[in-house]
């Protein structure tokens, strides 16, 4: 495969602001966003305000965006919110379109963590990530945006390595989404980051023979079988028309923006509609933390990077591994050619009561040295709010209990010990078609002889893991 030719890349940063309330006329306190336009700009950032809806027409290419978010406080947030004397208000700072390894992205990202932390000295404010925030990475290829082929191998990586990547979330991104009553009607909750595992039990892609019992490569085969960005989208993070109508969820085919890895963006949905050619990663929680936000943004555009460069017989074999459970998260950050300090920063330790979680790590190292003003007003929110960070980054016993409830496709108990270097390429080379071949009128091209050999190796190991075949 032919590595991209570019690398770019944007990044969304979502925080609450606790924002002080003036009754003097004579010295207004400017609104969040405007003092937020204004310490950036004299830092040097170029940023401008936008209006809500500016992400539908097109990312800006050359500034940051300022605008509202709809992020809400949990209750006992806003239980302990002073109202009185402090307002809330929702931002979200969308960065410009970064290139990876030209620009200095991470002096510009570190600018801007510090206009916040300057804010907070000077005007008294507080910003907060909570619950409801996320850190969301947008990855392309300059303007090509990404070919279909590095789209596939990264949900099929993602699909096999969910277990893996789960690790690095908090518990809330990796549960699967909630279905409560609204309104008298079914709806479903919690749909903003909904993990790919979810989806393949629900977008009813899995042959009907096999629905009831498939396995993590059916799942991978039905990736495989997606022959256009469109289809990809709405094949894998869809749903069947059952579950979407009694999730209240009409008149829509694709999810994207509700699942963990967007797709969305990738292509126009309407002749002449403008698209930023990008593959988001919503699962991470909203976080402040500066070295946090860089590796996230290092291992992003590092999977993509992978993804597009990566051979066929070495990507086959890498996710045939997806169901041994001994293979963990070091495992794959080196396999997939992360940076040491990368790796080192995930996978602290190798001990299995060892926490590789990010959202951990103070930020105070790598932030401007001044405190915030201590204010007493504040005090209860801001423990709630350490609090219930602390349930969802650190909790170790509440995330082993989400990840023991998932469905990754495959039995934990069972101990694979195949040597997938071997037989992987045998069945991918037995599975290939000729470089074009014809088939009554129809021509099948490389790609298309490729993608059938792929789906051939996953369909043959999903038949040996259900026992259907003997194993060769």
């Amino acid at each position: 495969m032919a590595p991209l030719q570019g690398l770019t890349f944007g990044v969304e940063l979502e925080v609450v602001a606790a924002w002080p309330r003036t009754s003097n006329p004579d010295h207004p306190i400017p609104s969040p966003l405007k003092a937020i336009y204004s310490q950036l700009t004299s830092a040097g950032v170029p940023v401008t305000l936008s209006e809500p809806g500016w992400e539908a027409r097109a990312a800006n290419l050359t500034h940051w965006q300022l605008k509202t978010d709809l992020i809400a406080l949990s209750p006992a947030e806003l239980a302990a919110f002073p109202r009185d004397s402090y307002t809330s208000e929702s931002v979200e700072l969308a960065s410009r379109r970064f290139d990876f390894f030209h620009d200095d992205w991470r002096g510009e990202i570190k600018r801007v963590l510090d206009a916040l932390r300057q804010l907070e000295q000077h005007l008294g404010a507080r910003f907060f990530t909570n619950a409801s925030t996320g850190l969301h990475v947008h990855v392309a290829d300059h303007d090509r945006g990404l070919p279909l082929r590095a789209a596939k191998n990264l949900l099929q990586l993602a699909t096999a390595f969910e277990r893996c990547l789960d690790a690095l979330h908090a518990a809330n991104r990796i549960a699967y989404p909630r279905v409560f009553s609204h309104d008298g009607g079914n709806s479903i909750g919690d749909f903003w980051c909904a993990p790919l595992s979810w989806f393949h039990r629900r977008n009813g892609q899995t042959p009907a023979a096999t629905a009831a019992d498939s396995n993590l490569y059916d799942w991978l085969a039905a990736i495989e079988d997606q022959q256009s960005l469109p289809a990809l989208n709405t094949g894998i993070c869809g749903l069947t028309d059952e579950i979407a109508e009694a999730g209240g969820l009409f008149h829509r085919t694709a999810y994207g923006h509700n699942s963990a890895y967007n797709l969305d963006n990738l292509y126009p949905h309407f002749p002449g509609e403008r698209y930023t050619g990008t593959l988001e990663f919503r699962q991470h929680a909203g976080t402040m933390d500066f070295l946090e936000v860089v590796q996230w943004i290092v291992l992003t555009t590092g999977m993509v990077r992978f993804c597009a460069a990566v051979e066929p017989v070495p990507f086959l074999t890498l996710c045939a591994y997806g169901v041994d459970s001994r293979v963990g998260l070091r495992g794959l950050l080196t396999a997939i050619q992360c940076p040491a300090d990368t790796v080192g920063y995930f996978a602290q330790d190798d001990d299995d009561d060892a926490e590789a979680v990010i959202g951990f790590l103070s930020s105070s190292g790598d932030m401007s040295s001044a405190a915030p003003v201590v204010l007493e007003e504040l005090d209860d929110l801001m423990a709630h709010n350490e609090v219930e960070a602390s349930e969802r980054l650190v909790g170790a016993e509440l995330r082993r209990a989400v990840i023991a409830e998932k469905d990754y496709g495959f039995d934990a108990a069972i101990q694979v010990c195949r040597p997938f270097e071997e037989t992987v390429p045998r069945y991918y080379a037995e599975a290939s078609l000729p470089g074009v071949v014809v088939l009554g009128e129809r021509y099948v091209d490389v790609e298309e002889a490729d993608s059938r050999a792929r789906a051939g190796v996953w369909r043959r190991l999903a038949s040996e893991y259900r026992g259907e075949v003997s194993r060769s």
